[in-house]
């Protein structure tokens, strides 16, 4: 579908002078200050509905791109502006959307995208997982009395591969019905009640620095802040959850599924 006529290049203009307005102004239409520093320019953006238009893009603040459906915001941040400056670092990347320059590239050092694309791989993926923590939570839950006493180790308390899990659900604590018609049902694992693990595992307990004490299901229950607490003493469990916390998702649930 055709571009807004806000981003069109007049008919006949000189290219150098083509740019796509910069809306400076907030809801309550008082006007926004832009922070004095270096900016991103890109130049001719064609790709899909972008029609040869530049956007100055300044650093040092919070941008949002805004538009109606269609008129090539995604196609300007994600296939131009992102796959444009990994490109310019080296990077392998697909082709980026079509345009003539990025100017001020050199002021970036690093560039990330956060989209919708889910991180987890199977049911088992969360939060204590990707961050790494499930490392040396697991190797404390090894090294407490009852667990060196029956000869566990830190596989022993892993839901991913090992004999403690629960062999019903492989450590999913849920099962997967197949609906023919309708969308798929997860009930709680019959045996070990959504809780992962078997049941002499779960019996094997470790203490926080307030003088709970918790099993790996416990854990697992816990949000990332209740854990930071719960594991103050640890500086490597500290470490692997505060970038949660850090962005605000210091709420989630360390077991909580993430596909």
């Amino acid at each position: 579908r055709p571009a807004p006529a806000s981003m069109r290049a007049p008919s006949g203009a000189d290219p150098s002078a083509r740019r796509a307005p910069l809306n400076t102004s907030s809801p309550s239409g008082v006007s926004a200050t832009l922070p004095d520093g270096p900016a991103l320019t890109i130049r001719g953006a064609r790709a899909h509905n972008l029609q040869g238009i530049d956007v100055a893009i300044p650093l040092g603040g919070l941008v949002c791109l805004t538009g109606v459906s269609g008129s090539g915001k995604s196609t300007l941040a994600q296939d131009v502006l992102y796959r444009g400056l990994l490109r310019q670092q080296g990077e392998a990347v697909e082709a980026p959307g079509e345009h003539d320059a990025i100017d001020g590239a050199e002021a970036i050092t690093e560039v990330s995208l956060v989209d919708q694309s889910p991180i987890g791989k199977s049911a088992r993926s969360c939060p204590v997982s990707y961050t790494g923590a499930l490392d040396p939570i697991r190797k404390r839950f090894a090294a407490a009395p009852l667990a060196q006493e029956r000869g566990y180790t830190a596989g022993a308390f892993s839901f991913n591969a090992g004999n403690g899990r629960c062999p019903t659900c492989k450590g999913s604590g849920f099962e997967h019905v197949e609906m023919q018609f309708l969308s798929d049902v997860y009930l709680a694992c019959p045996d070990c009640d959504g809780r992962r693990f078997r049941a002499e595992v779960l019996e094997v307990q470790v203490e926080g620095t307030e003088g709970r004490r918790a099993s790996i299901h416990d854990v697992l229950q816990m949000t990332a802040d209740e854990a930071v607490a719960f594991f103050a003493d640890s500086r490597e469990v500290v470490r692997r959850l505060e970038p949660l916390r850090a962005v605000g998702l210091g709420y989630l649930r360390l077991g909580q599924p993430v596909p």
